[in-house]
């Protein structure tokens, strides 16, 4: 019974966590990452930086929305099938009823120029919770030669207008083209 009462409530805490990441967070899944990768690993310590980055990269490889993607593979991380279900949940949730809330008086949002402001700063706060996410996954990563000619090329692709499937793939196979070469010339 006590097992039973602890997944439970690591269930709980699981969508208590990702309920507030998801009420609180503008800017879609990228600026959720920063808060994700806050919360789990920092004040949770539920998975390591190394973890949140491969839960990363496996999220956006991955069909859905990044920031639900990550969260359904922290919540089974932590707490099997049934954490997966508490956290996406969590994350879901709060956005959802945000959501029907705003499209429910989106006529008269878009006539308040406070309002409109309001979302011009918040604009400006996405871009700076992105850029956080970009720097703890930085310094997560092994950074040699391989990683800085592989974001070179996948940094310029993007720029200059290929999806981000192919830059996915392309940058998959080149990774396995790579482990493979290695081993075997190691041999």
């Amino acid at each position: 019974m006590a097992v039973k009462n602890n997944l439970f409530n690591n269930c709980l805490q699981l969508f208590w966590s990702f309920f507030k990441i998801g009420a609180c967070t503008f800017g879609g899944g990228a600026a959720m990452i920063s808060f994700i990768a806050t919360e789990v690993v920092d004040k949770k310590k539920w998975i390591t930086n190394e973890e949140m980055l491969d839960i990363v990269t496996v999220a956006e490889s991955t069909p859905g929305p990044i920031a639900i993607n990550t969260s359904t593979f922290v919540g089974f991380r932590v707490g099997g099938v049934l954490g997966s279900i508490f956290a996406t949940l969590g994350s879901v949730l709060a956005p959802f009823g945000i959501m029907v809330f705003i499209a429910a008086f989106f006529d008269l949002f878009k006539s308040i120029t406070l309002i409109n402001y309001m979302f011009a700063g918040v604009r400006v706060g996405v871009i700076a919770l992105i850029f956080k996410a970009f720097i703890k996954m930085w310094s997560a990563c092994k950074r040699d030669a391989f990683f800085y000619v592989m974001f070179a090329l996948a940094f310029c692709a993007v720029t200059f207008g290929v999806g981000t499937i192919p830059v996915i793939i392309c940058a998959g196979v080149i990774g396995v083209c790579s482990v493979l070469i290695s081993l075997r010339r190691s041999k």
